[in-house]
């Protein structure tokens, strides 16, 4: 799937369980992508480097059924099958914590192969 500009919107069948601690949503990269600052060539967390050359940063937010808004920053690149960039918040243990819609935006188009969410235990590819 290829995101860009305007807002993707996943809504789950039912409401995602976020209980904490730790909340993550993970893309799947195509190889050619890499997380790479343009201005030093080290790891960036913030910005994917396209194979055209272009830098894309991304925002995930997770929209709770009362109507909260948690943005997720960027956490890290998952190397493994795959690579993944992913984006994470550390939050109060909560058993009752729901997230019925999740947002994305990208500042530029970038492809993605899936999308994966997480928190603590609980797992689902959306």
């Amino acid at each position: 799937m290829t995101l860009g500009t305007a807002i993707y919107t996943i809504v789950p069948d039912s409401p995602l369980r976020g209980i904490g601690p730790a909340t993550q949503l993970c893309m799947t990269l195509p190889p050619s992508y890499k997380r790479i600052d343009p201005g030093t060539n080290q790891p960036d967390f913030d910005l994917i480097a396209r194979p055209d050359g272009g830098h894309v940063s991304m925002q995930v937010t997770l929209i709770a059924p009362n109507g909260r808004v948690d943005t997720l920053a960027a956490g890290g690149l998952e190397i493994g099958q795959g690579q993944h960039a992913c984006y994470m918040k550390w939050v109060t243990r909560d058993l009752n914590r729901r997230y019925q819609r999740i947002e994305i935006r990208a500042t530029d188009t970038l492809t993605v192969t899936s999308i994966d969410w997480r928190s603590e235990e609980r797992y689902a590819w959306l």
